[in-house]
């Protein structure tokens, strides 16, 4: 109405004066005025809202990690270890002088481990182990290399049936005393074998393909050739290729090199990826089951006092990155490192140091879960809820603490413990 009459009051000539009530006048700028203040508080209320809970998830993530943030793929539901088994070279006690030796069988929910496989030159001159149990991806073959003092090693395999071995086959190496490790193809239908070639400073390393159906050799050729070098690693990745780690060199300074090779003996590449002084803590590095990623953990020391970090990157050395300060002590030369299969998650064990536990580290962020217990070997279960940790302590002067094995879940939490078995593990792939 005041508007209204202010256009009435406007639109007569000053001649003809008009009459009205007078009454107090609202200016034009108090409605903007009003209706902007309350939009800047609102907008205001919103922004701290976002900024606070931005500030509280940040703050979760670094304190207590939470599983859905690190590793969102990794929410399973709680397992039944009753549906799993597990495959270990075990030595188990007759008497108070006689031990027995061979492939167990292990239900985590019926221990002790169940002998599938027998090793009669135990305890003999050549005592031979049972060492680096291997599956094929499909589950079809298992592999291990059987080391003995007089005859050297051998790889062998067999035939998976239900909780037996059978058809068991064996490859022995024509003139090298060194077979140090194998892999499978990723169809299962082939493997290949590393071995050192010669004597003293000046040997080799070759490569050795063979059909897993037939035993016969396909091809060999020469995988590295420097003196003074040992393998550190071996895979054969998704891709179709040989790759390998080695470390070069004593002195001065020791080089840890990658190679990798195709099937047909045809080098990929060469690269260096770290060096150390040779005096210095030598690291143990892992490859991702598909072969295209790789962590180790840097040791260094400064006076009495020890620090790790972990590193990870891809296996040609590119993109190559810290992760996260690791626990480390002096009683290991090195950390043990595992990779999970899908490679959201790497377990980190400080070596032998009692009350220092491992850590399970994202490979996302960096972010981590303490476990419960420390490890110095690990091996993650194919479906990645589980993780077998060998537990060897020591306290500050040299002197045996504790000696046991664990099952543990991906957020480290103990979900069972066991006497102490073996640290050569294999998870069946697939549960039976």
């Amino acid at each position: 109405m005041d508007n209204q009459k202010s256009q009435l009051t406007d639109q007569n000539p000053t001649s003809q004066p008009v009459h009205v009530t007078e009454k107090r006048k609202i200016s034009y700028w108090i409605i903007p005025i009003v209706a902007l203040t309350v939009i800047l508080i609102v907008a205001g209320l919103v922004v701290f809202s976002m900024v606070k809970q931005s500030v509280e998830k940040s703050s979760t993530v670094q304190q207590t990690p939470d599983a859905q943030t690190i590793i969102p793929s990794q929410q399973k539901p709680a397992a039944d270890l009753a549906t799993y088994k597990i495959l270990l070279n075990y030595e188990e006690k007759i008497s108070d002088n006689t031990y027995t030796n061979g492939i167990y069988l292990l239900d985590p929910n019926n221990p002790p481990p169940k002998k599938i496989l027998d090793n009669p030159d135990y305890q003999t001159e050549n005592n031979s182990q049972f060492i680096n149990l291997k599956f094929t991806t499909d589950g079809k073959y298992l592999g291990w290399i059987r080391a003995g003092r007089q005859k050297g090693n051998s790889f062998e395999y067999g035939e998976i049936n239900g909780s037996a071995i059978s058809n068991i086959k064996s490859v022995k190496e024509d003139w090298s005393p060194y077979l140090e490790n194998f892999s499978w193809s990723l169809d299962g239908q082939r493997f290949a074998i590393l071995e050192r070639v010669g004597e003293g400073p000046e040997y080799s390393y070759r490569a050795r393909i063979f059909d897993a159906k037939t035993t016969s050799q396909i091809i060999e050729f020469q995988i590295a050739s420097t003196a003074r070098q040992h393998s550190v690693n071996f895979s054969w990745s998704k891709k179709d290729k040989l790759q390998a780690v080695f470390v070069v060199g004593y002195t001065p300074t020791e080089e840890y090199k990658v190679v990798s090779y195709s099937p047909n003996g045809n080098k990929e590449f060469e690269k260096m990826i770290y060096s150390v002084e040779s005096n210095s803590f030598r690291p143990i590095f892992d490859i991702s089951r598909d072969g295209e990623n790789i962590a180790f953990v840097k040791k260094f020391q400064s006076g009495s006092s020890y620090r790790g970090e972990l590193w990870y990157g891809n296996f040609d050395g590119s993109n190559i990155r810290k992760l996260a300060d690791t626990n480390i002590e002096n009683c290991t030369n090195a950390s043990p490192v595992a990779i999970e299969p899908n490679k959201n998650l790497i377990i980190v064990g400080s070596g032998c140091a009692d009350s220092v536990k491992a850590k399970i580290i994202s490979t996302n962020n960096g972010a981590i879960f303490t476990a419960d217990v420390d490890t110095i070997s690990a091996v993650w279960s194919a479906d990645e809820k589980f993780v077998w940790a060998t537990e060897s302590l020591y306290n500050s002067i040299g002197q045996p603490v504790s000696q046991a094995n664990y099952i543990l879940n991906f957020q480290g939490k103990v979900a069972k413990k066991f006497d102490h078995y073996s640290s050569a593990v294999v998870w069946f792939p697939n549960k039976p």
